[in-house]
């Protein structure tokens, strides 16, 4: 029979009587245990049902020891008219709970849950299967389950007999960090692990989640029913058998929720973990808490190396001592934030948008704007000039306080499942950031928000993927403050490029609305610095050297090739005009351009021009390895470039390559140079740019070779 003939060769009438559940004013999860009686019927079955969101959290059935998981089918009943009653008005979850559990309910109605799931199959392929339960009466109820395998020498297997539905002693998985507001784990007054130790609270409270983010800091509580308080009750992380270890880097940490060692960082356990079995409204239980791993790629064998660069999520399993089942966790890639340069917003990330639809191998990605224009007023309350910038030109700390709003809402929306595949919990994010993109994320490490319990207190940095950041600042910056380069200065203003020093006590920065936004900083004081990233580094840069804290990263750098230095750094194109009249002759520019020289020729007067009329002025201006803004030193915030990425012949940026490009006035072209943002393909023809940064967020932030 095949498996399309299941519904139809088993109706049932379903019924069942009203479940009342008192008192449940928080998220109450309850768990069942499923028993099946009949030739060749299933070996057992679960499930736990959340009584206030009024969905299954977990549904799962072993079959010949294989494991089905049909929670998504079993909050979305497939119902079949039984006549002449027709069916039940509003058949939901909720029904579906109470008519296995609770008896009769609506006469007439015939339920079938069909499992979706398709565990592989032994012989090839994979296994389909459906399932049909039904509640006569408490005390009668009755099964068709078949299973087809689209790879064998039969189509399919049926098998029914009588099921049995009673409490259970399921354990639950719950996040202790509370959603918009929702019930909360926290306990700031725990320095140990930020979690309470009151088990009336561990019983209670949370919010059911399915995985958690491989982000090191991320923790999850393990709520397990115990048959009596003298039952023993221990955890302890399966390493994977094909060739893991066990190392808790790769497979996460376990430790007891009732008594957590002093620094759950750096003691908690790997090992087997006797648990305390505590009291409570549902009876007696024990408590755990898993630790993530520190990243989601693997680093104990080649094997898991290679099946973890390219999935959406992978499994840990925990081992209880009680012969409950092991509990599988689906542990999920850290979401990622996009973040913007100088003078750039959102939509000026070039191939990294590239990285949005990559969702085939579970990455979330969002981008962060802190580039729209806002009004700012500078000088002193007598002396106030008004100008419309974008807020990038402004210093760090502004664009810090946006990032860091972004990314707890990215969290936020990342935990409740909205934008990854399941509700997980998770603290922290990768970044992925372009020029002084990274300085304004570094500085959000100075922000007193940076640090908080919803992260327990490590940050939200999981690590940083730094593309051509100014980490020890630019001569750029120096130069275009000095006062000789007035004019540059006003070009630039009238162009949307403000270039704002700081200015302390003077300036007041206001939105639309007439809020402050930040004290006097200008991203171009923030961004001084010299050529060898030696000093003359402005406010900014100066507070990260002093006050950041270790974050894990590694950079991407770019330079321009002899050629394009060679090419591109050059006078202006001379052409002589001789006058019909008088016959005099005159060297004049020609009508082929690049910006730098129409630059020399609006502002012939102003020092910082000097250095674009020669190669060898340039190179004493930048270093020999620049990306046309950025030394390659400060790419590299002083570091060697061993096991760090260099991108040769490219530009610091799109908006870099209008500087240097060759434009010819004519014809009002604009031809194109490679950027750090805008890369060639690579030999597999994915943008090379982009190619780098997967290979970076799939490096685990272990690896002190690449990640510093």
């Amino acid at each position: 029979m095949k498996l399309s003939r299941i519904k139809s060769a088993f109706r049932f009438m379903v019924v069942a009587w009203q479940v009342v559940f008192s008192g449940v004013a928080t998220a109450e999860v309850v768990s069942h245990e499923v028993s099946f009686i009949g030739d060749g019927a299933p070996n057992k079955g679960n499930f736990s049902f959340d009584t206030t969101t009024k969905r299954f959290t977990k549904f799962e059935l072993v079959w010949r020891g294989i494991l089905f998981d049909v929670t998504s089918s079993a909050n979305s009943p497939v119902t079949q008219n039984y006549a002449p009653y027709g069916p039940c008005p509003g058949f939901n979850p909720e029904a579906v709970y109470k008519a296995m559990t609770a008896g009769l309910q609506c006469a007439g109605q015939a339920l079938s849950l069909e499992w979706l799931t398709f565990p592989p199959n032994p012989s090839g392929g994979t296994y389909s299967s459906a399932l049909a339960l039904a509640g006569w009466t408490q005390e009668r109820s009755g099964f068709l389950f078949g299973v087809s395998y689209p790879n064998s020498s039969y189509t399919a297997e049926l098998v029914s007999g009588t099921y049995k539905v009673s409490p259970g002693t399921s354990i639950s998985i719950v996040d202790p960090v509370p959603l918009n507001g929702g019930d909360s784990l926290l306990d700031g007054s725990n320095e140990k692990s930020g979690i309470t130790t009151a088990a009336e609270r561990l019983a209670t409270k949370g919010r059911i989640v399915k995985g958690i983010s491989a982000d090191g800091v991320a923790q999850i509580v393990i709520r397990i029913p115990a048959k009596s308080f003298s039952e023993k009750i221990s955890i302890s992380v399966k390493p994977d058998p094909l060739c893991g270890n066990g190392n808790s880097d790769n497979y996460g940490r376990v430790y007891d929720a009732l008594s957590p060692p002093s620094n759950i960082f750096q003691n908690a356990f790997s090992g087997n973990v006797p648990l305390t079995i505590a009291s409570t409204s549902k009876g007696p239980m024990a408590f755990a808490v898993y630790r993530a791993p520190a990243d989601f790629v693997r680093s104990d064998c080649q094997f898991n190396n290679l099946s973890d660069i390219g999935a959406a999520k992978r499994t840990v399993a925990l081992s209880l001592g009680n012969g409950t089942p092991d509990q599988q966790i689906d542990i999920v890639r850290p979401p990622a934030l996009m973040v913007h340069g100088l003078w750039a917003t959102s939509d000026d990330l070039g191939d990294l948008t590239q990285l949005e639809s990559l969702s085939s191998m579970g990455l979330v990605v969002w981008r962060v704007n802190y580039g729209y224009n806002i009004t700012i007023s500078r000088g002193s309350p007598d002396n106030r000039l008004d100008i419309v910038s974008p807020g990038s030109a402004l210093g760090f700390s502004y664009g810090a306080n946006i990032v860091l709003n972004t990314s707890r809402s990215l969290l936020e929306a990342f935990r409740a499942g909205r934008v990854g595949q399941v509700p997980s919990a998770a603290a922290r994010i990768d970044y992925i950031a372009h020029s002084m993109g990274n300085l304004v994320t570094r500085t959000t490490t100075l922000d007193l928000k940076y640090a908080e319990p919803r992260n327990f207190s490590k940050g939200y940095i999981h690590k940083l993927i730094s593309i051509g950041g100014p980490h020890l600042g630019t001569p750029f910056a120096n130069q275009a403050l000095q006062p000789g380069n007035q004019c540059i200065r006003d070009f630039m203003a009238e162009h949307g490029q403000p270039v704002l020093d700081d200015c302390p006590g003077c300036a007041i920065l206001r939105n639309a609305n007439g809020a402050a936004l930040g004290n006097g900083e200008g991203a171009a004081g923030s961004l001084k610095g010299n050529k060898a990233g030696s000093g003359e580094f402005g406010e900014g840069i100066k507070r990260l050297l002093s006050k950041q804290p270790n974050i894990p990263t590694t950079y991407i750098a770019g330079v321009m090739s002899s050629d394009q230095i060679t090419r591109l750094i050059q006078p202006p194109p001379m052409k002589k005009v001789c006058s019909p009249l008088s016959g005099e002759c005159h060297d004049v520019p020609t009508d082929r351009f690049n910006l730098v020289q129409i630059l020399a020729v609006i502002c012939p007067d102003d020092p910082m021009v000097r250095n674009f009329r020669s190669p060898a002025a340039f190179i004493d201006f930048l270093g020999v390895e620049n990306d046309g803004v950025v030394p390659l030193n400060s790419q590299l915030n002083g570091g060697s470039r061993a096991n760090q990425v260099v991108i040769s012949g490219v530009l610091h940026s799109p908006g870099t390559a209008k500087l240097y490009t060759f434009r010819n006035f004519a014809p009002g072209t604009l031809g194109g140079e490679p950027t750090e943002l805008t890369t060639p393909p690579s030999t597999s023809g994915v943008s090379l740019i982009v190619e780098k940064v997967q290979l970076l967020l799939n490096t685990p932030v272990t690896d002190k070779n690449v990640y510093r």
